[in-house]
C-alpha cells in the first residue's frame, strides 16, 4: 500500500511534486521540473524535502502466514513545511489556485494487479496527468 499526493503550483507551468508514504511510513518525494525530463533517475535526488510523516496501521503489517494476517487498515497524518515548495514559490497567497491529486496504490495479494483509486478525475491510469487534478484554492486563515 501506497498512500500518494501530488501538487502542481501552477496550472500554467510545469513543474510539479509527488510525496509518497506506505504503511511502513517509508518516504518517497520528487520535485518534477516537467513531465519528461528524465523523471525518476534525473530528480530523485535533487533537493531535501522536510516533510513528516506518522502512520497508524491497525493489524500486522507483512505477515508470512496470510490466514493470521489481521490487518484492518492504516492511517497517516502529514505535514509539510512551506519551504518544501521554494522552487515554485513556497508558501501560496491567498486566494491562489493549486492542483492536486490524493492518490492510492493497493499492491494486495488478493489482486492480480495493483488497485488504483485517486480523488482526482483521472482521463487515464496514471497519477502524473496533472492535467485532471482537483483545483485546492487557499484561504487567508482568521
Amino acid at each position: 500500500d501506497v498512500f500518494e499526493l501530488f501538487f502542481r503550483p501552477d496550472p500554467n507551468k510545469l513543474p510539479y511534486y509527488e510525496f509518497e508514504v506506505s504503511v511502513a511510513n517509508t518516504k518517497f518525494d520528487m520535485f518534477t521540473p516537467s513531465r519528461g525530463s528524465g523523471h525518476l533517475r534525473r530528480w530523485l535526488k535533487a533537493r531535501k524535502f522536510g516533510w513528516e510523516t506518522v502512520v497508524k496501521r491497525r493489524g500486522k503489517l507483512n505477515t508470512s502466514d496470510t490466514s493470521k494476517d489481521k490487518a484492518e487498515g492504516w492511517s497517516v497524518e502529514g505535514r509539510f513545511p512551506w519551504s518544501d515548495f521554494a522552487p515554485t514559490g513556497g508558501k501560496p497567497a491567498p486566494d491562489s489556485v493549486w492542483h492536486f491529486a490524493l492518490c492510492r496504490y493497493d499492491y494486495s495479494r488478493s489482486y492480480p494487479d495493483p488497485e488504483l483509486t485517486c480523488t482526482a478525475p483521472l482521463t487515464q491510469p496514471n497519477f502524473h496527468r496533472f492535467e485532471d487534478y482537483t483545483p485546492l484554492r487557499f484561504v487567508k486563515a482568521n
